[in-house]
This record gives C-alpha cells, sequence and structure tokens, in this order.
C-alpha cells in the first residue's frame, strides 16, 4: 500500500495561501483537491491529519484552528455573513472608482471583501447561496443596478460634458439624445447617456438629462437647437446675403443661407435678449448701422 508523504506546517499554510490566491477563500475540509499538491492530497485529508497526528503531525488540532491561528483568519466554515444585492452593488462600486472599469467574473477578489471573488459572487448570484435566490448573475446584476453591460467603463458629469464639447467643436451643434453615436467613442450613444443621467445608471450619482446638464454647467452657451453665435458670424452671414441678394438682411428675410434651421429673426431674438453668447441689448438693424453701413 502506498504511503502518503509526511506533512509540515509550512507545506499546509503554502498550499492554503496558493488556495485563497487562486479562489479568493480560505480552504475547509470540503475544499475537495489541494490545487497545487501532486500527490492527490485533498485538504479531509489534511485536516484528519492535523486531528489524528498521521503524516509527522502532532495531532489535536483541525485545518480551521490551524488557520486561525497562522493565518489570524475568521473560521473559514462560519465566516460568511449573508450577502444581498445591496452589499454587491457596493463592492461593484468600489471596483469602479479603484480601476475605471465595471467588475467581470475573472477580474479576481474583491477588492474590499476579503476572501471572496468576483467568479464566486457570479455563481452565488446564478445558483443561489448565502441567502442570495439565484437566478442571475454578475453580468445581470450590472445591468439591472447600473444599467450597463458587462465590462463598459463608468460614466461621470466632466467626462459627459467634455464630449459635448468635443462634439459642438467637430459639428457646432451641441449634442441631442438623437445625435447617435459620440465622436471618437463608437461605444458610446447619447441616447444611452440620457437614459444613464435620467435613471443614475453606470456611476452616476445625480438624476438628472442631458439637456438639463449641458444647461447647467454650460449656461447660455449651450442651445440644443442652434451652437453658439458670434457677432463676426452674423456679419459674414449679412454680407453673403448682401451678395445673393443686392440687400441687407433684416429679421423678416427668413433662412440663412448656407446654415440649417436658422433665421434671421431668430437672430434678431437672440440678439435682443443676449442668447446664444451674444451681447443683449441691440437689434439686427442697429448692429448693421454700426459695421456694415456708413
Amino acid at each position: 500500500m502506498h504511503r502518503k508523504p509526511p506533512l509540515t506546517n509550512k507545506q499546509i499554510l503554502a498550499w492554503a495561501d496558493k488556495h485563497y490566491e487562486y479562489t479568493g477563500r480560505w480552504p475547509i475540509s470540503r475544499s475537495g483537491p489541494v490545487l497545487t499538491a501532486e500527490d492527490g492530497t485533498t485538504w479531509e485529508a489534511i485536516n484528519t491529519a492535523l486531528a489524528k497526528g498521521v503524516r509527522g503531525l502532532s495531532g489535536g488540532d483541525s485545518l480551521a484552528r490551524f488557520l486561525i491561528r497562522r493565518r489570524k483568519t475568521a473560521d473559514a466554515r462560519t465566516a460568511w455573513p449573508d450577502l444581498s444585492r445591496r452589499k454587491i452593488c457596493e463592492w461593484i462600486d468600489d471596483h469602479s472608482q479603484r480601476t475605471g472599469t465595471w467588475p467581470q467574473r475573472d477580474c479576481g477578489r474583491v477588492r474590499c471583501a476579503r476572501g471572496i471573488s468576483w467568479a464566486t459572487v457570479d455563481r452565488y448570484l446564478k445558483r443561489g447561496n448565502r441567502s442570495l435566490p439565484g437566478g442571475s448573475s454578475l453580468a445581470r446584476l450590472l445591468w439591472e443596478a447600473r444599467g450597463i453591460s458587462e465590462g463598459r467603463r463608468p460614466l461621470t458629469e466632466a467626462r459627459i460634458i467634455q464630449w459635448a464639447k468635443d462634439h459642438y467643436d467637430a459639428t457646432r451643434r451641441w449634442p441631442v439624445t438623437l445625435s447617435g453615436k459620440v465622436r471618437h467613442h463608437p461605444d458610446e450613444d447619447w441616447a444611452a447617456i440620457d437614459m444613464a443621467l435620467r435613471h443614475t445608471r453606470r456611476g452616476l450619482k445625480r438624476r438628472t438629462s442631458l439637456s438639463r446638464l449641458l444647461t447647467a454647467h454650460l449656461c447660455e452657451r449651450y442651445n440644443p437647437s442652434v451652437g453658439r453665435i458670434t457677432i463676426s458670424q452674423i456679419l459674414e452671414w449679412a454680407d453673403r446675403h448682401h451678395r445673393r441678394t443686392g440687400r441687407q438682411p433684416t429679421h423678416r428675410s427668413g433662412a440663412v443661407h448656407g446654415t440649417r434651421h436658422l433665421k434671421w429673426s431668430a437672430i434678431e431674438y437672440a440678439l435682443k435678449r443676449g442668447r446664444r453668447g451674444l451681447p443683449r441689448g441691440t437689434t439686427l438693424a442697429q448692429l448693421l448701422d454700426k459695421h456694415r453701413r456708413p
């Protein structure tokens, strides 16, 4: 009969450390074969050897008590409190803040919860354990609780505002929910960003909307239908109108040639009220009298 080789405390600790590194939890007697033991030793056999004093050990001990003394762990059989979706969401947010990404099942251990890995969390959500009902998954919880597909990075208001500025610089129009994909970020969509803002998903903390966010941070610079207007732009459009018609434009001249959905009446209104980045208290006629008529 083949005899098992002797065991040492040092060897058991090395195996226990590797088990924790690989699984995110300390071994118990029901943990099956030792992952790095070439002779097929099981944790149940180690627990028996510690208790009975075989394979070179002194006896009168157990795997749980051994790890409590040597690794200052709580009893691995009883140290698992109940879990809840709310607690897992706290871990998800912590991971997001630490790494800038959302956790996936292969992300290793949960950094703010000793002794558990994301793979274990995913398994408990799927099969049910520690008061979790089962029938879910980490990816599904990410979608339901944070409104994101697994692995997508968090959003911040500052990042959204910067993307909006980039959109304006390229198009001279501020983004709206129907503006499609975010420039240079084809995996992001303005409609999805608006939904995330409205439902505080993807790490966003304050319930708002795309238009309200841009209005609050950009003030009168923001107008979803027409971008900011400057005096030099108005004068350029007026010169173009004069070359085409032989007359200076008025607030009744209709659409501004070469623009989309902009009328001279809207420019008149913006000049009077100080909208779209223009100074307040003038009219189109007064502006042209000052800059274009002797």
